[in-house]
């Protein structure tokens, strides 16, 4: 390839000092670290553009909070109106819902994740986690209610000596003293002492496959696999490798 000329080695390093000091305040770091997490968590990264003409930079670069921005629909190409009205300040830690910055087309530079036809914004990854994990815990909890009210996991026999009234207090005294109180009821009337379990073996009692399933819907969610959050079960070279590489094809489309 020839070498660049000194017109298109000056347009390189002035490029390149865009980029490295995006504006005089921000390094390249400081100014993709918040526009990267609005685009994996919100869905957009909004970066305001302002000309340059205090040296060879064409442009400033600044970081947008993207949820502080929307998009007017009457937009059209070379229609003369603002594209992005923002927001401005926070009242009370929620974003302000009055459009206070008008914008035109060439002053906002707004990148989208997952573009969708049915929505101008784009699908972040955490929306998708919120979404999946929300429709496992409405079905979990239709569950919860079946097995705890319409269907309980076990019965009490109390013998064929009781009658109905025994049976009504001893209903009362179970139901008000024992279930749901963690209490270890004591009964007596039988041939010899003994402790019995009232749970079955192997419960998970601090729900630690639920916790894992959890992590793996997130992990799934934002393209990684599990093994970047922490879970490492069932790990070996080969499935290393293949999480590996699983991962960069998420990260690479992004970057």
């Amino acid at each position: 390839a020839p070498e660049p000329t000194m017109d298109q080695q000056a347009r390189i390093q002035a490029a390149t000092d865009m980029l490295t000091q995006p504006n005089n305040e921000l390094s390249w770091r400081e100014f993709l670290e918040p526009v990267l997490e609005d685009i994996l968590t919100f869905g957009g990264g909004a970066v305001e553009v302002q000309d340059n003409d205090s040296d060879a930079r064409p442009l400033f670069f600044w970081p947008v909070d993207a949820q502080s921005v929307r998009m007017n629909v009457a937009w059209q190409p070379g229609k003369d109106t603002f594209r992005y009205p923002q927001a401005r300040g926070y009242l009370f830690s929620n974003m302000g819902t009055t459009d206070d910055v008008f914008l035109d087309d060439d002053e906002m530079l707004y990148m989208k994740l997952n573009p969708r036809t049915n929505t101008p914004f784009g699908l972040g990854y955490l929306e998708v986690a919120f979404e999946t994990i929300n429709a496992f815990l409405g079905a979990f909890a239709y569950a919860d209610r079946r097995a705890a009210n319409n269907t309980p996991l076990f019965g009490i026999f109390l013998g064929e000596n009781v009658t109905v009234d025994q049976v009504r207090i001893w209903q009362h005294y179970w139901e008000n003293e024992v279930e749901g109180y963690g209490k270890v009821p004591i009964l007596g009337g039988g041939r010899q002492p003994s402790v019995f379990s009232m749970q079955g073996s192997g419960d998970d009692t601090l729900m630690l496959k639920w916790q894992e399933f959890c992590i793996r819907i997130v992990a799934m969610s934002f393209g990684l696999s599990p093994m970047r959050l922490g879970l490492e079960r069932d790990v070996n070279r080969s499935t290393a490798a293949a999480g590996q590489s699983d991962d960069w094809n998420t990260i690479a489309p992004v970057a």
